[in-house]
């Protein structure tokens, strides 16, 4: 024999070798050289600690500002197509100061054709963007220094050299007077918005700053107007030019709303910006109504009456329905008890948050806006801050705007309403002004009584009524189920549920469900009729099963109380025995019990079942198209009890002798068929010479 010799070759690697010459080296384009830059503190382009009257400027460098003095380079890029400024810090800079304390003089070495940029500030972020903060005293003319940042003009070195720089002031202090105001009335908070629209190097903190489109809150603790009538405003704004402003004020007596300014505000002084506001025949009367009390705080979000209760998880949830009655300021509750609804509000007398009001549940929890413009839940915090106070204020058709007053984040979620969320997730929360959620309700807290509970109205009581009501359109109903059971889970994505009255197949992705769990009670449940052939859950809320998996057997039905009563046992659990295989089309095994012809679907594959096997098979009742059928999931659901009739076939001896095969005492030739399970009898006859030694049979027990 030729042996074949085969050669594989998995990989081959080549490696080469060559010579090389060694290279020069390449001197850097750019040289470094060290830069000199100095800077004469002196007149409105410094640093200022300013007090109104005199406007007193500090002609020296501290201590302080040469610590918080940054030099950066400059570069350019770009980012989503736009150009990005990018600043790198220079390490290793000296800073020395003149005697009189006026020339400050910065050492730097850098690569030439570098542009530099020199800032003082008192904070930075991670970025290297100076922050601006603000915390200003609004019952004094002082200027928190703090607030101020120093930028020095860009400058572009090329080689070693001396270079003088110049700083510019990027917060500016403004004074704005109020005028025509009552004299002894007292100023409780000034708002200052407008659309000013600032982008680039500088990031912000307080509200008492303009920038970045944010409105100036400035806070007064009951500061009184002079007998002039005016009173002074001091506030921080970004450079800016050309901005129409609006302003409200809120005092003891009046509320002023007036805009003025017609697009000629100027901000990019590097001084005070003084400007007056004249307030004349632009109040209102402060109606001063007080909300502090006990008090339930309520909604009506489509058909159904919530009422808030105590803090829970991140909402403040309903414990039962209840029936609002508006107009007698009366709320029933459906419960045991009227503790948990009980709200208490108590209004702020004195300080930034007077005149606002903190609302404690009956947990003692501080209700809070936690969500800003991300999320809309409500908090109960054990001590408030300042997401703790809310303004609160009654609309003409009964509701109430209860909004809170974040002063670091006004956020979009900041007022209190309603929402049910299809029963599944029912709250009182937070939204924005513009979400569309209901508003709430205050009713007071002795007005609550405890009523009987209503009969609730349900969609259906059954799993029956249920298949009755669905329809080939996806479909939200709500009903009650008794000791429904899950009866049969073939997959994880497939469910059967059934009670006393029938069966619905639960179709859902990783349902959790088990064989054997239970549940009676309230449930809401999304359906549809499937391709118009059966009913099917897509959802469920508002119901858990529970309990233990436990087998559950299939219900013994025959042939004929199938036929003809297909909604009656759509999608039951069943088990269906004394059925003959008369063929078989691909997955679909046509079976009869003699009078009635039906299909057993065999859903793992092609099955390999002979025609004339009797079975028994166990599945859940469909409909393919307008033919029902049993569908059978799992291949150990089909049990043969009869195999099918099988032909007898033999050969005599060439020589040596003859048998014969009899059955019933006859004897039959071969080829004949026989029922399964049939006794079969070989008789062997030797011949002269020749004796019995063994049977050789194939497909049956030799006794």
């Amino acid at each position: 024999m030729k042996k074949a010799l085969y050669f594989g070759v998995a990989a081959l690697a080549i490696v080469s070798f060559f010579s090389c010459e060694k290279q020069g080296i390449i001197e850097p384009e750019n040289n470094l050289i060290t830069v000199t830059l100095t800077a004469d503190k002196a007149g409105d382009e410094t640093k200022a600690a300013a007090v109104e009257g005199d406007n007193k400027v500090s002609f020296e460098w501290t201590a302080t500002d040469q610590a918080n003095l940054k030099l950066f380079q400059v570069t350019t890029t770009t980012e989503n197509g736009a150009p990005k400024e990018v600043l790198t810090e220079i390490e290793g800079r000296t800073i020395s100061v003149s005697s009189d304390k006026r020339i400050l003089t910065i050492t730097a070495t850098v690569e030439a054709n570098t542009t530099l940029r020199a800032v003082v500030a008192g904070e930075f972020t991670g970025s290297n963007k100076p922050k601006v903060m603000v915390s200003q005293s609004p019952a004094t003319d002082n200027y928190d220094p703090a607030s101020d940042v120093l930028v020095a003009d860009d400058v572009t070195v090329s080689e070693a050299t001396d270079l003088a720089l110049s700083f510019h002031r990027q917060a500016v202090i403004n004074k704005m007077t109020l005028k025509n105001m009552v004299a002894g009335e007292k100023v409780n908070k000034v708002t200052i918005s407008s659309t000013v629209n600032i982008t680039g190097y500088y990031e912000y903190s307080s509200d008492s700053m303009l920038g970045q489109n944010k409105e100036i809150v400035v806070h007064y603790a009951d500061v009184e107007v002079g007998s002039n009538e005016e009173f002074p405003v001091y506030f921080v704004a970004m450079p800016n030019a050309g901005l129409t402003l609006t302003v409200e004020v809120k005092t003891d007596q009046y509320i002023y709303t007036k805009t003025f300014g017609n697009g000629g505000i100027n901000f990019n002084l590097n001084k005070f910006s003084r400007f007056g506001v004249s307030l004349s025949g632009c109040g209102e009367p402060v109606v001063d109504v007080d909300y502090s009390g006990e008090w339930v705080i309520a909604g009506t979000h489509g058909d159904y009456d919530l009422a808030a209760t105590a803090w829970t998880s991140g909402n403040f949830y309903p414990a039962s329905v209840v029936t609002l009655d508006a107009e007698n300021e009366v709320v029933t509750i459906y419960g045991e008890s009227t503790d948990p609804y009980k709200m208490t509000i108590s209004r702020i007398e004195s300080g930034d948050y007077k005149d606002m009001y903190t609302i404690v549940d009956a947990n003692g929890k501080y209700l809070s806006a936690t969500g800003g413009t991300s999320s809309n839940y409500l908090a109960g915090k054990a001590t408030p801050d300042n997401t703790s106070y809310w303004s609160i204020e009654k609309n003409t058709d009964g509701t109430y705007n209860i909004i809170a007053s974040k002063i670091t984040d006004s956020g979009a979620h900041n007022e209190m309403r309603v929402n049910y969320n299809g029963g599944s997730n029912p709250r009182v929360t937070c939204y924005g002004a513009s979400s569309g959620q209901p508003k709430v309700v205050l009713y007071p807290f002795a007005n609550i009584v405890i009523g009987e509970s209503p009969t609730p109205t349900y969609d259906f009581e059954t799993i029956a009524q249920l298949n009755s009501l669905v329809t080939t359109t996806s479909t939200s109903y709500s009903g009650h189920l008794t000791n429904a059971i899950v009866s049969f889970v073939p997959t994880t994505g497939n469910a059967i549920i059934k009670d006393a009255t029938g069966s619905i197949m639960y179709y859902k992705s990783s349902h959790g469900l088990k064989q054997g769990q239970t549940y009676t009670g309230e449930i809401t449940v999304t359906a549809i009729l499937y391709n118009s052939l059966y009913s099917e859950i897509t959802a469920i809320s508002g119901a858990t099963f529970t309990g233990s998996q436990t087998t559950v057997a299939p219900e013994n039905v025959t042939l004929s109380s199938l036929i003809g009563h297909y909604s009656e046992y759509q999608n039951a659990y069943v088990s269906v025995a004394g059925l003959t295989v008369v063929s078989i089309s691909d997955k679909n095994i046509n079976v009869t019990d003699g009078t009635n012809n039906y299909v057993v679907f065999f859903n793992p594959g092609n099955p390999t079942y002979e025609v004339g096997d009797v079975i028994t098979a166990v599945g859940t009742v469909t409909k393919y198209s307008s033919t029902e059928e049993i569908k059978v999931w799992s291949a150990s659901d089909i049990t043969v009890t009869s195999s099918a009739p099988k032909a007898i076939t033999f050969n005599q001896p060439a020589s040596g002798g003859s048998f014969t095969v009899s059955v019933g005492g006859s004897n039959i030739t071969s080829g004949t068929t026989v029922a399964s399970g049939t006794t079969v009898t070989l008789t062997a006859t030797a011949e002269e010479g020749y004796s019995f030694l063994s049977w050789t049979v194939t497909g049956a027990t030799v006794s």
